[in-house]
């Protein structure tokens, strides 16, 4: 799971949404926090941040993608979809990353 608001209630919708073994990333800047204790999140469940470089790199790899050098590979699916996705996933027969969208 990928929070890229990290709010109170985004940070509140990906503890409820993961599972055992589940990976909690926290890329958002919203000043959200999430109580913790010891059975809040399934078994095994990390929940960490990740900081990839200065502001410098962020605004170098941002002009990079507005000249278009960097593309993403990515494929939309609307929400109602998850499920068949998720089979494409196990099945393979995805080639591109999926993005999920709450609309059609």
């Amino acid at each position: 799971m990928i929070d890229t608001v990290c709010s109170n209630d985004t940070l509140g919708l990906a503890s409820a949404a993961v599972g055992r073994k589940s990976i909690i990333m926290l890329l958002g800047l919203a000043g959200g926090s999430l109580p913790y204790s010891f059975l809040a999140l399934p078994s095994e469940c990390v929940l960490t941040n990740s900081v990839w470089g200065t502001y410098n790199d962020l605004e170098e790899v941002l002009a990079l993608a507005a000249m278009g050098k960097i593309k993403a590979n990515i494929q939309r699916f609307p929400l109602k979809d998850i499920n068949d996705v998720f089979s494409s996933i196990r099945n393979g027969q995805l080639e591109k990353q999926a993005v999920i969208t709450p609309w059609s």
